[in-house]
């Protein structure tokens, strides 16, 4: 750009008066002196800024439980589970996990079901201390104490603005997604549970209670296939990425099953993006598919089950530039005395990073360890 400043005429006027020394009179000379300065035309370069690639980093961890046996040994101190993992949930863009109990002190236990998990109002405040922004409700707990303490658990979600996925007084609130948009990235998110087709007593044993959402019942959007693809299809046109979290798989099980397998490529296919899995209460292989990420289990995050399998759990850390994986790293750790989360260290870290490198290879999908971390491979 070029820019041309000329400074115009200064008009300097020097009287002189030339009485100085004379008694005779003399007329007052007046001398205007004209001065032009200009200045010499400057050259200014401006460089174009260098455009940098959007991204958004998500972090997404497995079951969230609060209730039962963590509430009890908590005492009220739902803080506690997530002090030393705190900030690395925090550092995120958006922050995930599966909520796997409602939140109320309402409701009758479903007879015949066997496990019923329900965690206190309070357990809130631990939810919301650890940063995280949406939760997965679409699984086969959210209902263990019937519709009124699913419906409590919405609300206290919502009042502290907690997004929620999967799960309504209706199966259209069901899959209704959520939207985020982070560095003008929109990244939706689905949920959907495998354990909607199970019935179990109502109170007082009278009839059942499925956990599946239709049009005028509440409950969890079924994992079906032809729903997730039409609920992909009609988000595809409003985002740029798009997540699905799904309650599936082999319970107790490292194993993924090769129709777990079609039927996750099949929802890649369709248009997904990342798939985030939970259930099985252990960690499970990822699998990268066409540049895209299968999280099929996450494990426990934290919960009062026994087992060493139960208590090693993990951080999934993605990165999504200009629409694709750039990074996918496993941070490993694991539930201490059922009550806190913490970072995995030495040989805990070398067996939960080395079975899930072996898992992985299973499936297809190199990675590398390095500094304590499970570094995937994108294709």
């Amino acid at each position: 750009m070029k820019i041309n400043k000329k400074i115009g005429i200064v008009l300097v006027s020097i009287c002189l008066f030339m009485l100085m020394g004379c008694t005779d009179d003399k007329s007052t000379e007046t001398v205007y002196t004209d001065v032009y300065l200009e200045t010499e035309t400057e050259e200014l370069t401006f460089e174009e800024p260098i455009q940098q690639p959007n991204t958004v980093n998500i972090k997404a961890i497995g079951d969230v439980m609060l209730g039962r046996g963590v509430g009890g040994r908590l005492n009220g101190d739902y803080i506690y589970p997530f002090l030393k993992v705190r900030d690395i949930l925090q550092s995120a863009d958006i922050t995930f996990a599966n909520l796997e109990s409602s939140i109320s002190t309402r409701g009758e236990k479903l007879i015949e079901k066997g496990y019923w998990l329900r965690a206190h109002p309070k357990a809130v405040e631990g939810i919301k201390y650890a940063g995280l922004d949406i939760v997965n409700i679409a699984n086969n707990h959210i209902l263990d104490f019937t519709e009124i303490a699913m419906m409590d658990t919405i609300e206290i979600l919502d009042s502290n603005n907690i997004k929620h996925i999967g799960a309504g007084a209706n199966l259209s609130e069901a899959r209704t997604p959520i939207v985020f948009e982070v560095n003008k990235i929109k990244i939706g998110f689905l949920g959907y549970s495998d354990f909607y087709q199970y019935g179990f007593g109502k109170p007082r044993g009278k009839g059942y209670r499925y956990f599946e959402a239709k049009e005028d019942i509440s409950g969890v959007a079924p994992l079906k296939f032809e729903l997730i693809e039409e609920d992909i299809k009609k988000l595809r046109e409003e985002v740029d990425l798009i997540v699905i979290s799904l309650h599936w798989g082999i319970e107790e099980s490292h194993h993924v099953p090769e129709d777990q397998r079609e039927l996750a490529h099949s929802i890649m296919d369709a248009g997904a993006d990342m798939i985030l899995g939970h259930h099985p209460h252990q960690l499970q292989g990822i699998e990268i598919y066409n540049g895209k990420a299968i999280v099929y289990s996450m494990g426990n995050f934290i919960f009062d089950q026994n087992d060493k399998e139960n208590n090693e759990t993990m951080i999934v850390d993605v990165d999504f530039t200009d629409g694709k994986i750039t990074k996918l790293e496993v941070i490993p750790l694991k539930i201490r005395g059922k009550t806190q989360t913490v970072l995995a260290e030495g040989k805990d870290a070398t067996h939960i990073l080395g079975y899930l490198h072996k898992f992985s290879e299973k499936l297809d999908t190199k990675a590398t360890i390095e500094d304590n971390r499970l570094i995937y491979k994108i294709k």
